[in-house]
């Protein structure tokens, strides 16, 4: 029997120690009680493959904060997707996951964007049958059976607090270095208040962008407030490109290629750049995705949980998630609508979900366990450990059981931190406000004076003059370093932001797209 046990943080791990328990007492067991053993006992941030004689057991944690990847082929099991990339067979790309990563960033689904490999999803595990050539997968855990909390306001409001002071009080007690990038917005100030609320030694805050931005500006004072280290780290195009065009990014993008995202890019220049800051017994801890799980990507709610029939859902799926570039034709919109329609079907095979609820859960296994967990890799990469509290376990039960109306416009969330207040930076806290040099702001009058004499004022219109000829003028993190101002202004295909160029160089790579 061979054991391949990977989590973040590199420890003897309770759940490791039960799985070598439970496979030396017997080295090849049923795939029931794979699933129940994991029902009981799987917990934290792991995944890990059992290779014995005749299978092979693997699983991933609740969000699959590391994936593993299976060949359909071979049969092969692997958390590398270099491993199954070595025969030319698995090399054959899927049509329609690339063209679903080209308008999203990500694919759909358990598929890659090679026919022959796919993931394991969020709480999954899988066996396969080594003699009989077979393969099976299971869901030991299942967010879309979790029960909606049945609770007033006030017996919510303390369990949340439960919950939050639980997950900060394990943090705590690893007694590590911490480290938190921090912006202006909520998520990563919870962090940062909770460990300050919790009397937390050895932080160190950091936070990176523009010098004078009011993300920067903001994460100052709130570091200030709360009596935290912090330390400003300037990035421009000129930091960016010396970075994305190291060879340190391309060893990076070639160890971590997932095929079910891009790789992700925002903390790589940051790190690479500044890696003595960060003590090789640290911890970093940051804010993905509080804002997602808390509500605030859903559809607005304004009265009834039913309000949004299966079509409204798809084409909001659609609208949110697939259009990094603003072109369909007819065959490419109708195809994206069917695979998106099929799905939330499955999703949704009790037919018990509401249609807000199949949309958390469909951003769920899509964009926030690939393509934003997937930033994780870039701390695997520089051998830094780290942390997601907010896709805890406890986090996950909880906040998949709060009813749709207290997630509508994170109502309950925002008003949960008002009350509590945690470190004085959230009720009567003044956020820095955006401050544009007199250029842009003269440039967005005449582009306003223009859109209202073309368009009307048109605010669809307008938003995508801002994108192409605004954003990249003001982006804060020099992520548009590689293309040329005039190449974006004219591009006909209205990308949506610098994601949409990146997704446009991977997939060019793969020579999927001319």
């Amino acid at each position: 029997m061979h054991l391949k046990f990977i989590t973040n943080i590199r420890k003897k791990n309770i759940l490791q120690e039960k799985i070598e328990k439970l496979f030396k007492a017997k080295e090849d067991i049923d795939f029931d009680i794979w699933i129940k053993f994991l029902r009981d006992n799987a917990e934290s941030t792991f995944a890990t493959i059992i290779d014995t004689k005749k299978s092979i057991y693997s699983a991933v944690d609740k969000a699959s904060k590391i994936p593993i990847f299976f060949c359909l082929k071979s049969y092969q099991v692997s958390t590398n997707l270099n491993d199954l990339l070595k025969s030319e067979n698995h090399q054959e790309i899927e049509e329609s996951q690339a063209v679903l990563t080209f308008f999203s960033g990500y694919t759909l689904g358990k598929k890659t964007i090679y026919k022959n490999i796919q993931i394991l999803q969020p709480g999954q595990c899988l066996i396969v049958d080594k003699v009989n050539k077979k393969f099976k997968i299971e869901n030991y855990f299942d967010v879309s059976k979790i029960k909606k909390l049945t609770l007033d306001n006030d017996i919510l409001h303390n369990n949340f607090k439960d919950v939050l002071f639980d997950t900060f009080k394990k943090i705590k007690d690893l007694q590590r270095p911490i480290y938190v990038p921090l912006s202006a917005g909520k998520d990563s100030r919870l962090i940062v208040s909770m460990l300050r609320e919790l009397n937390v030694k050895n932080v160190n805050i950091f936070s990176y962008g523009k010098n004078r931005n009011f993300e920067v500006q903001t994460a100052k004072n709130i570091s200030e407030k709360l009596n935290f280290n912090w330390k400003y780290f300037p990035l421009n195009k000129k930091i960016q490109k010396k970075s994305i065009l190291s060879s340190d990014f391309k060893e990076f993008s070639k160890k971590y290629e997932s095929a079910f995202s891009i790789p992700f890019r925002q903390d790589f220049a940051v790190i690479h750049q500044n890696r003595n800051f960060f003590h090789r017994d640290g911890l970093i801890i940051n804010g993905n995705t509080g804002d997602f799980i808390t509500g605030g990507h859903m559809p607005v709610l304004h009265e009834d949980e039913n309000e949004l029939n299966e079509n409204k859902l798809i084409n909001y799926i659609i609208s949110k998630h697939y259009t990094l570039w603003n072109f369909f034709s007819d065959q490419e919109y109708k195809k994206i609508f069917l695979l998106v329609k099929n799905e939330i079907k499955d999703i949704n095979l009790s037919s018990d979900l509401n249609s807000f609820d199949i949309y958390q859960i469909f951003e769920f296994y899509n964009r926030q366990a690939k393509f934003v967990i997937n930033g994780q890799r870039i701390y695997d990469f520089f051998e830094l450990e780290w942390d997601l509290p907010f896709w805890s376990d406890s986090f996950i039960k909880f906040w998949f059981g709060v009813p749709t109306k207290h997630k509508s416009k994170q109502n309950f969330y925002i008003d949960f931190l008002n009350k509590e207040n945690f470190g004085g930076v959230w009720k009567d806290f003044k956020d820095c406000k955006q401050q544009n040099s007199f250029d842009i702001r003269f440039l967005q009058s005449i582009l306003r004076f223009f859109n209202f004499l073309l368009h009307g004022g048109n605010e669809e219109k307008w938003l995508r003059t801002k994108r192409r000829l605004i954003e990249p003028l003001i982006d804060h993190y020099g992520h548009y370093f590689n293309y040329p101002y005039f190449k974006i202004c004219f591009s006909q295909n209205y990308p949506r932001n610098a994601i949409a160029w990146h997704t446009h160089e991977y997939l060019k790579e793969k020579k999927n797209i001319n």
